[in-house]
């Protein structure tokens, strides 16, 4: 089956190019959301993708080499068509992926979680997702922590001035144990313990 567009394709698009992040070098804070990803849902491959016209590009990735895939192959397109994780627990019983060629063929996927990765004015410009190579199931939890990673790889893209605001938001809203997930020694740094405590 052939990805899916968005319905508002040309502004999605514009959206994403006007933040320059496609084709850029890797980061280690990108790299940080990945990795964490991949050790709290305990999969061997997670990556923050972002959504091109005829391509997925991947700013980064654990688990696989590739920088990017045809976006007919990519399972962020599906994920980009809705506001709500996309959880596929065995992709052989999903007619939307069954015959996908990362399912046919290397990497072999059997499991995908995505969390869309949103624009500040609404649209989505790629996913933060996790995969496996066997079948399984999603904890709550787990979903969890990927929507709050999510969350966090949308603040690396946003204007320095929008983060501030934004935290001060959050910091009004948030409940105690929330603020205690980030590492206040940087703002783009995480506690992996700090971040299991703030989601019991």
């Amino acid at each position: 089956m052939s990805s899916p567009v968005h319905q508002d394709e040309a502004q999605r698009l514009r959206s994403l190019r006007s933040y320059s992040i496609l084709d850029t070098q890797r980061e280690m804070r990108f790299d940080r959301i990945t990795f964490i990803a991949a050790q709290v849902l305990k999969v061997p491959i997670a990556a923050v993708s972002f959504i091109d016209a005829d391509r997925q590009w991947f700013k980064a990735i654990v688990g696989l080499t590739i920088r990017e895939t045809p976006r007919s192959d990519a399972f962020c397109s599906f994920t980009i068509r809705q506001t709500l994780p996309l959880v596929v627990e065995d992709t052989r019983l999903d007619s939307r992926f069954a015959q996908n060629a990362l399912v046919l063929g290397p990497p072999f996927i059997r499991f995908y979680a995505g969390v869309p990765l949103l624009s500040e004015d609404g649209f989505a410009l790629g996913s933060l997702c996790v995969i496996d190579r066997v079948p399984r199931v999603i904890t709550k939890e787990q979903l969890r922590i990927l929507t709050m990673l999510t969350r966090e790889t949308e603040e690396l893209l946003y204007p320095a001035e929008f983060r501030i605001s934004a935290a001060q938001s959050d910091l009004a809203e948030a409940e105690p144990p929330a603020a205690a997930a980030y590492d206040d020694r940087d703002e783009t740094a995480f506690s992996y313990e700090r971040y299991r405590e703030a989601v019991r």
